[in-house]
């Protein structure tokens, strides 16, 4: 009766939260970095805090204090930065004072030393982090949550007792509520930082009880999914020397529904699937085969991640175009024939988009004639190949800013369409795309321009 009066109190409040969204303009719009193409209520998982804070009002107690207290200030600044941007040094400040509360509540200082607790604070804020990072598709967070929490459960019911059921029974409900608002095909509601990084936190804060109290790690095997994604799309960023804290769609989740078009909760799904799996197959083997099953799972599963960059090449898909036309300007060479390169290997007919012509219309490159000077980059009166034909530009012509003047002076004829570039999706603004790298391009191409490599 509880847990049935529990499930209609956080209904009834997800849709008065609904018209507060509305009436405030708390909204998720697309852009060109999003995996939806149409504008949705962002900040539905508010409903997690407001769980904690009945499961307090009807448990008081000192821990239960601390954790609440340490949850309410990190879903406060989650809220504030799902309706107008925090800097990241105040979000990280929050997220480590609730950490704080989070090893006061638990006892943790005092009972190990400095370089765990130093440790500790790092791992946690990874974790929330990527928890946060995964929340991109609908259904992800609150499926895997569902996941995550009833293998915990199932650990605190019949294997060793950490605490008190409730409190993981309360964001199960949460979840239950939230997806059933998410997991549709046009979600009504994200879940928002205050809901990902929210449960997240309450995710971390019953991982340590349950590891405290057997004395073993072995559990953080619970999140393994989420962490072998996370460290691998990570390591991806890094080689490409972009920075990490910034959204980006190179989750292999992301390719899977952005790339080959599959469907965001058969994606979704399969996830939850794959780490209820994992969770099952660590609490019935691990007591035989101890971190074998662990390690086993987490190379399975690193082999599986590898496949996001055979398909990021058989989809031609637009991070890796645009990675090479990145690394094409850097080194002053053709960035039309290095994306033919990924063209090769490419399985299937494409068809050509817009957005690959209006990049071609709004950059200009190097022709293969001037690859072998490369000091001959700053000049461009040599032709521009496209698709087996050329256009000859004015001796005295100079590249300009896209602008209607520029355009009036000079108007090429309809570029060939880039096959390279096909499979942008239709929701993506092409200066999504262009936009990273568009000023380098045109102050390489600009030698009249200040502070480029010819200029004294």
């Amino acid at each position: 009766m509880e847990y049935a009066f529990m499930l209609v109190v956080l209904f009834a409040a997800e849709l008065i939260y609904f018209r507060i969204a509305r009436k405030y303009g708390i909204v998720d719009v697309p852009n060109g970095r999003s995996s939806h193409n149409q504008p949705t209520l962002r900040g539905g998982g508010v409903i997690y805090w407001l769980a904690a804070a009945i499961y307090f009002a009807l448990n008081p107690s000192e821990e239960t204090a601390w954790i609440f207290l340490g949850l309410t200030a990190i879903a406060a600044v989650s809220f504030l930065d799902d309706v107008s941007e925090v800097r990241q040094k105040i979000r990280l400040i929050f997220q480590l004072l609730s950490i704080t509360c989070a090893f006061i509540a638990i006892g943790a200082f005092g009972r190990y030393p400095w370089w765990a607790i130093g440790l500790g604070y790092f791992l946690i804020v990874a974790i929330l982090n990527a928890y946060n990072f995964m929340d991109g598709i609908n259904g992800m967070t609150g499926l895997c949550s569902l996941v995550i929490l009833g293998s915990m459960q199932y650990v605190n019911l019949y294997i060793s007792p950490f605490v008190n059921p409730d409190l993981i029974w309360y964001p199960m409900i949460a979840s239950v509520v939230f997806l059933f608002f998410n997991f549709r095909k046009k979600a009504k509601c994200f879940a928002g930082d205050v809901g990902s990084i929210s449960i997240g936190f309450w995710v971390v804060v019953l991982l340590l009880r349950l590891m405290i109290e057997t004395q073993n790690l072995i559990w953080i095997g619970f999140l393994l999914v989420y962490g072998v994604e996370n460290c691998g799309t990570i390591s991806h960023r890094l080689l490409r020397r972009e920075n990490i804290l910034e959204p980006h769609r190179l989750h292999f989740f992301q390719i899977l529904v952005n790339e080959c078009h599959l469907p965001h909760l058969g994606v979704s799904t399969a996830y939850a699937l794959v780490q209820l799996l994992c969770s099952v197959l660590i609490i019935r083997l691990y007591p035989s085969m101890g971190w074998g099953i662990f390690f086993i799972l987490a190379g399975i599963l690193t082999a599986t991640y590898f496949l996001k960059f055979k398909l990021m090449k058989m989809t031609n898909s637009p991070q890796l175009m645009n990675n090479l036309c990145k690394q094409a300007v850097m080194s002053c060479q053709s960035a039309y024939n290095l994306a033919n390169i990924a063209i090769s290997t490419a399985h299937g007919d494409l068809s050509p988009s817009t957005e690959a012509e209006d990049i071609e219309n709004e950059t200009y490159i190097a022709p293969a004639t001037e690859l072998a000077h490369p000091q001959s980059c700053a000049t461009h009166d040599a032709s521009y190949p496209q698709a087996g034909a050329s256009k000859t530009k004015p001796a005295s012509a100079k590249p300009q800013p896209s602008t209607a003047a520029s355009s009036a002076a000079y108007a090429p004829q309809p570029a060939a369409k880039n096959p390279a570039l096909s499979h942008l999706d239709e929701t993506e603004p092409a200066e999504s795309i262009a936009h990273p790298h568009k000023d380098d391009i045109f102050l390489l191409t600009n030698p009249d321009r200040p502070n480029h490599p010819n200029q004294p």
